[in-house]
């Protein structure tokens, strides 16, 4: 029997986000009783995120998020993203805060963004990578300093276990409806428009059964298979085609 099992990911928090827009997810997703990921900045220095002002009590309410068991992801250190020529695991980008960097200053990163959250009593369960970018030093920095065992990332059908970490596979950015797997919609809250707070209520309305509390869900071992291996291929061979449309290739 095939399963659907759907994940909702807030990206980008951070004490300037957009207040208003995140307020507007956070009572759409309460009134269905969804518990999200919600990525958080440590120490944001990307002025691309500056939507508002900044706000003296953010960390009081990633305090209130955690304390509504919402699953709090570690989103990098400052989200200052350098080009490299390093590869990534995933190579979405060449951009990255991680990779290119040695083990020394992944840990100093880490080591720092933890620190944070210490000091706000906030304990991140899960690693979400800024721009999807991080390679096998990030790994090697998060089981020297953390408790972390889970990662949000990957291409796959459903999630596996690979170099001692839980991955569930982010591969959605739009919401559409999925004939089995575990999927995970990546959603960037400060950029959210009217039409996307419609179709992300109806969908949930209409879906609302498949959707999975990772607080309550057992992540058995499993292995990646043909199967999440064709996706994958599926996933980097559609992304190529649309590039070259975006750039007039075709």
């Amino acid at each position: 029997m095939f399963v659907t099992n759907y994940i909702i990911r807030l990206d980008d928090a951070c004490p300037t986000m957009k207040k208003g827009n995140s307020l507007r997810i956070e009572k759409i997703l309460d009134s269905f009783s969804i518990k999200p990921i919600v990525s958080v900045i440590p120490d944001n220095k990307d002025k691309t995120l500056n939507f508002s002002e900044f706000d003296k009590k953010f960390w009081l309410k990633v305090k209130s998020w955690q304390e509504k068991n919402w699953i709090i992801g570690l989103h990098g250190f400052q989200h200052s993203l350098v080009k490299t020529a390093s590869k990534s695991i995933l190579h979405f980008y060449d951009t990255s805060e991680f990779t290119g960097y040695t083990l020394i200053e992944q840990r100093d990163k880490i080591q720092r963004a933890i620190n944070i959250f210490s000091k706000n009593n906030i304990e991140p369960k899960i690693w979400v990578a800024p721009k999807h970018t991080f390679n096998n030093i990030t790994l090697t920095a998060l089981k020297q300093l953390t408790k972390i065992k889970t990662i949000s990332d990957g291409l796959a059908v459903n999630h596996f276990t690979k170099d001692g970490f839980t991955w569930i596979p982010a591969q959605l950015w739009n919401f559409r409806k999925m004939p089995f797997g575990t999927w995970t919609f990546c959603l960037h809250p400060n950029t959210m428009k009217e039409r996307d707070f419609i179709k992300m209520t109806n969908f949930i309305k209409n879906n609302r059964k498949n959707f999975i509390d990772l607080n309550k869900t057992e992540l058995f071992p499993r292995k990646v298979n043909i199967i999440d291996k064709l996706f994958e291929s599926f996933f980097w061979f559609r992304r190529k085609i649309k590039s070259k449309i975006i750039i007039g290739k075709i």
